[in-house]
């Protein structure tokens, strides 16, 4: 084996990061930034520019590292097909996605060597995760702003359980180790899906869903950290500002016969709230799921819960649209405004109490928890900026080095992430 061997290549990276865009050149160019601002060279960032109308390829093509790799398909791709091609050409022991308007932090390869090191049997790794809005991101006024919250702690956590939980609408599928927005496959994961899957990773249009079932079906236990290594970026869409992203037109409207979607959950793709995109994926991932678990009960039931959110954010025709769809009797929307109405002042005030309860929870256990030295983990703590704290999103890296040196200052901390 010579030193030019791809194969020992690939051992020497750590991480893969893979960056499918389409018409957002403006924003990928931060996505990219923030991964060459990480120093290690045991990453690789490879970008996948979907034949978009505007400058992203030159955009793209307009850094200079050797880590960098951008790509092209011979055609436009819907989500998940794109989302195959980048898959395919990753190297690293670990892989992960970023939307084209987010970022990772700076000690992302860092802290992903150590759990490497530490957890040699972990497959799947999931982080907190770390928000930042754009200017203009729901409204033509708001302004920049990023959150985040930071635990020291590493905790093995239960696959089925979670996945159980989130089938039961007790857990929202963005906290369970995704292959993207602050979630780590190894590549020993990876490849034992698509190997069981026939050669493909992705078998639905929702991509990030579908790799949050398949990493808590074929592992038995993940680890979960309090540190974020991503910020999850949130752009304007095309209701707020018409340059903006469009998800309907540059993805799902990009799809023909090979759309992946199970009819049972109807055909109203663009309408569905997250809920029903989580149970599309499972689906989706069948012979390794319990179809049982989509009785029609249990379809009456998701449709009642995404009607709700539907109706309360105001999009009732989409409430009605999915209930015909779905072949069940639509929800009246009179009836659960009117019920949101009765509730809301009561439901927020008991809303924040259990909040509260579980924060204290939360950092009574966080203190319980040990590093990977072995020693106490005493700190927990939340942070939110706005304006000219964070004008960009690799401006809110430096909002959270000085928040948690704050926090280190006052003796809460004894390492830095």
């Amino acid at each position: 084996m010579t030193s030019q061997d791809p194969a020992m290549h690939s051992n020497r990276i750590l991480l893969s990061i893979l960056i499918p865009t389409r018409n957002r050149a403006h924003y990928v160019h931060y996505a990219i930034q923030s991964t060459l601002n990480i120093p290690s060279p045991d990453v690789e960032i490879i970008v996948s520019e979907n034949h978009g109308s505007d400058d992203g390829w030159q955009v793209a093509n307009s850094f200079s590292d050797p880590r960098l790799k951008v790509v092209r398909p011979d055609k436009p791709l819907p989500m998940h097909q794109n989302w195959e091609f980048l898959l395919s050409k990753a190297r690293g022991r670990w892989i992960t996605f970023i939307g084209d308007d987010d970022a990772v932090m700076p000690h992302c390869a860092d802290y992903l060597s150590y759990l490497d090191s530490q957890y040699p049997e972990a497959e799947a790794i999931v982080s907190p995760r770390a928000y930042y809005f754009w200017g203009q991101a729901y409204n033509p006024d708001d302004k920049p702003k990023c959150v985040f919250s930071l635990a020291h702690f590493e905790a093995w956590q239960d696959s089925k359980n979670a996945l159980r939980l989130c089938l039961d609408d007790q857990k929202e599928y963005i906290y369970l180790p995704q292959i993207y927005s602050g979630g780590f496959q190894r590549r020993s994961l990876v490849q034992r899906v698509i190997r069981l899957q026939g050669g493909h990773y992705f078998r639905s249009v929702t991509p990030d869903a579908y790799s949050a079932v398949v990493a808590t079906l074929h592992t038995y236990r993940y680890l979960e950290v309090g540190m974020p290594m991503t910020w999850i970026g949130t752009s304007p869409s095309s209701k707020v500002v018409s340059s903006a992203k469009d998800r309907t037109k540059d993805f799902y409207g990009m799809h023909s016969d090979d759309f992946i979607m199970n009819p049972v959950l109807g055909d109203e793709h663009d309408k569905w709230p997250f809920l029903i995109h989580f149970f599309e994926a499972y689906v989706a991932a069948a012979p390794f799921t319990d179809l049982s678990e989509l009785s029609f009960d249990r379809i009456r039931s998701i449709y009642r819960l995404a009607a709700t959110r539907l109706i309360l954010s105001g999009n009732l025709e989409a409430s009605t649209d999915l209930a015909l769809s779905l072949g069940v009797e639509p929800v009246d929307p009179e009836l659960v405004i009117k019920l949101e109405r009765r509730f809301k002042r009561p439901y927020n005030k008991i809303h924040r109490i259990f909040s509260k309860m579980r924060g204290l929870i939360r950092r009574r256990l966080n203190a319980r928890y040990k590093n990977g030295n072995g020693d106490p983990s005493p700190f927990s703590f939340s942070h939110e900026s706005s304006g000219d704290e964070c004008p960009t999103i690799l401006s809110a890296d430096s909002v959270l080095i000085s928040t948690f040196s704050k926090y280190a200052s006052l003796h809460l901390v004894e390492r830095s992430p």
